[in-house]
């Protein structure tokens, strides 16, 4: 069982919604680990609009899409709170976000090669740095990260929603 990483088509997004939608039931039934709201976010849209711009990866092994991130230089307005480790801004930055793994792929270390694939490609786009976030409750993401290098920047209070808000921890490394 070797996976592939590759770009997004748009036959890839009901494959990533359904990710969406594993990931969120899970997440009912294990404590909201990873603090998203099933009706704010991530969403079929959010997979739809980033495969529009060309930032949407897939994860793929034996013809089964299995993970979803997206990768591009957006950084959310919370992160210039921070004193990052490397400092950088725009394009050399690249920014991992919605990092989903199917229960179907999990304990398979997919989430290590999606990050690992983000370095290289920020990389190859002349970045400096890779920076991303993570809920305060999502320890094993959190113990993911720092075993392959990551130093926690800070935490930040950002909002889902009117009546959501939630703390991250951010994270970056120097490429």
């Amino acid at each position: 069982m070797r996976g592939i990483i590759r770009k997004a088509s748009a036959k890839d997004v009901d494959a990533v919604e359904i990710i969406y939608e594993e990931v969120h039931k899970d997440n009912e039934n294990n404590n909201n680990y990873c603090n998203w709201d099933a009706k704010v976010y991530p969403l079929r849209a959010d997979a739809e609009r980033a495969e529009a711009a060309g930032t949407l990866y897939v994860y793929e092994e034996d013809g089964e899409v299995l993970a979803a991130a997206i990768f591009n230089h957006i950084q959310p307005p919370e992160y210039g709170k921070l004193k990052w480790n490397v400092e950088a801004s725009g394009d050399s930055v690249i920014v991992l976000h919605t990092l989903s793994v199917s229960p179907r792929g999990r304990k398979r270390g997919i989430a290590k090669k999606i990050v690992a694939f983000g370095e290289e490609l920020g990389r190859e786009l002349g970045c400096t740095t890779i920076r991303f976030d993570t809920s305060e409750f999502n320890k094993l993401a959190y113990s993911i990260y720092t075993s392959l290098g990551y130093a926690v920047v800070g935490k930040i209070l950002a909002y889902t929603s009117e009546s959501m808000a939630k703390f991250l921890y951010c994270f970056d490394k120097k490429l």
